[in-house]
């Protein structure tokens, strides 16, 4: 999910969404669940 954004661009947050979505992630030792957070800079560079 989407927590914050300053894009304002619901198409181009849905992709970069779904992009990480197919990240694969290593399972956690002894299971349970994992909160991932990363913030995303875009340039026009």
């Amino acid at each position: 999910m989407v927590q914050s954004t300053s894009l304002h661009n619901t198409s181009v947050e849905r992709c970069i969404l779904q992009a990480v979505q197919r990240w694969p992630f290593p399972a956690p030792e002894g299971g349970g669940i994992v909160i991932f957070n990363q913030r995303f800079v875009l340039s026009r560079d």
